[in-house]
């Protein structure tokens, strides 16, 4: 399950997402190169890339108007938006969502 906010400042919360998540991708793709150069076992660094990896499907699934602010054991077909204050939105399918 994906956790969205929805707040005014929505596109910029979003643009510095996608800048971290850059950085951790490139990172970690660094980190599984040395490792597999050097003939180290790269579990963390692959578990990393597929992390973020995940976390890059579920910003690009972001609702209109929201950022995503964490993912959380559940079923992958359901959403949590809240406001700034953390009040509960909407919760259900993400096709659900206005």
């Amino acid at each position: 399950m994906n956790v969205y906010m929805a707040t005014e400042d929505h596109a910029e919360r979003r643009r510095r997402f996608e800048e971290e998540l850059k950085g951790r991708l490139a990172m970690y793709r660094l980190l599984l190169s040395q490792r597999q150069y050097c003939g180290i076992d790269p579990g963390d660094a692959q578990r990393e890339i597929e992390k973020a990896l995940e976390d890059e499907r579920a910003h690009r699934q972001a609702p209109e108007g929201t950022y995503l602010v964490s993912r959380a054991p559940g079923s992958p077909a359901l959403i949590w938006v809240m406001d700034s204050q953390r009040r509960e939105l909407y919760f259900g399918p993400a096709s659900g969502y206005k």
